[in-house]
C-alpha cells in the first residue's frame, strides 16, 4: 500500500509543469528547461519529499483546527505580473508569513543558516503578499526536524529594491527562455548541477562533470601514490630497526663511513635525580640532595646520523 501512495504522489508531482515562485531560488537554466519538461523526482528524494509534504499538510490542518480564525494557509500570490505561488501560512494576529521546511534528523543537524533558494522563495511570497494586501508581513523560515519535531527559526529580511530587481530580471530571462543570458548566472549554487535532471544536456553541467572526473582521476593517482609511500615508509622503518638491532651486537666503538656516522654508546649505570623524592624533600626540609640519587641502568645504543653531501 505504501508503494501505491508513493506512486500516486509521484504522479501528482510530474503533472506540475512550468515554474512558480518556489522555483525562483534555483538555477535559471534548469527553470528554462522545466518549461518544456516535467520535473523528475524519484528514489529517496521522492520519498523525502512525500514525507515532508504529508507532514506539512497534517501540521497545517491541526493548526487550523486549534486556531480556526488565526491562520490563513496556502493563499495564492502573484509577482512580476504572472509568476504565481502559494505561501504556507499567515498568522493574522502576529502579522507573520511562515514558510515551513521539513528535514530528517541528519540533515537538520547541519542547518546553520537559511538556504539561499528558500530565502528567495519566502522573500517573493512576502513581495506578493504586500502587493495583494498593501502591508508588509514579518517573514519567518522554520525548519522542522521530522524525527524530534525540533525547530530552527530564521527571520528573513523583506527584499530590498535591488533584490526585487534582481529576481525580476532572472524571471524575465527564464520566461523568455534566454539560454545565453541564463548561462551567465547559472547555477545559483554549486551543488545544483550534481542533482539536476538536465545535467546530461546542459553545457555547464557537462563541463562541471568533466572537470570533476578529471579531479577524481588526479585525486585517485595521488591517493594511490600516498598509499605506496606510506607502505614503503613502514617497510623502511621496519628494516631500519632490524639493521640497528643487528649492529648493536656487532658495533662496539664509533664507526664512520662515507655516508654515516655511528656513535657507540656503551652500557653504563648513571645517577639520576629522583624527582618524586626531591618533591618530598622540599616539603619536609632538612635533608641533602645526595640522598636522593638513584642508579639507572643504561642499555647499549647507537646514534646514527646521515652525513651531508
Amino acid at each position: 500500500m505504501t508503494k501505491e501512495v508513493l506512486l500516486s504522489f509521484e504522479k501528482e508531482q510530474k503533472n506540475r509543469a512550468g515554474i512558480s515562485i518556489s522555483n525562483m531560488g534555483y538555477c535559471p537554466l534548469q527553470n528554462i528547461y522545466l518549461q518544456g519538461e516535467k520535473k523528475q523526482i524519484e528514489g529517496e528524494a521522492l520519498a523525502r519529499m512525500a514525507i515532508g509534504t504529508f507532514l506539512h499538510k497534517e501540521f497545517q490542518d491541526r493548526l487550523i483546527k486549534l486556531y480556526p480564525k488565526r491562520f490563513e494557509i496556502e493563499q495564492e500570490v502573484i509577482v512580476f505580473g504572472d509568476l504565481r505561488g502559494h505561501y504556507d501560512m499567515y498568522d493574522k494576529g502576529a502579522n507573520i508569513l511562515f514558510d515551513w521546511k521539513f528535514f530528517n534528523d541528519r540533515a537538520f543537524r547541519f542547518i546553520a543558516e537559511p538556504h539561499y533558494h528558500y530565502k528567495v522563495q519566502l522573500q517573493l511570497y512576502g513581495l506578493g503578499f504586500f502587493e495583494k494586501n498593501n502591508f508588509k508581513p514579518l517573514l519567518k523560515l522554520v525548519y522542522v526536524n521530522t524525527t524530534s519535531f525540533q525547530e530552527k527559526e530564521f527571520v528573513i529580511p523583506y527584499p530590498t529594491e535591488e533584490e526585487i530587481e534582481k529576481y525580476k530580471k532572472i524571471y524575465e530571462i527564464v520566461k523568455a527562455k534566454d539560454i545565453k543570458q541564463a548561462k551567465e548566472i547559472s547555477p545559483q549554487a554549486e551543488w545544483e548541477c550534481s542533482y539536476c535532471q538536465f545535467k546530461n544536456k546542459c553545457d555547464i553541467a557537462i563541463e562541471k562533470t568533466k572537470k570533476n572526473k578529471e579531479n577524481i582521476i588526479l585525486d585517485e593517482i595521488k591517493i594511490r601514490r600516498l598509499a605506496e609511500l606510506l607502505k614503503q615508509k613502514k617497510e623502511i622503518e621496519e628494516e631500519e630497526e632490524e639493521i640497528k638491532a643487528e649492529l648493536k651486537g656487532i658495533v662496539k666503538s664509533d664507526v664512520e663511513t662515507d655516508e654515516l656516522k655511528i656513535k657507540y654508546i656503551a652500557p653504563s649505570v648513571r645517577k639520576e635525580l629522583d624527582k618524586k623524592a626531591v618533591e618530598n624533600f622540599i616539603i619536609q626540609h632538612g635533608e641533602t640532595l645526595d640522598k636522593f640519587y638513584i642508579q639507572k641502568e643504561i642499555q647499549a645504543s647507537l646514534r646514527i646520523t646521515l652525513k651531508e653531501v
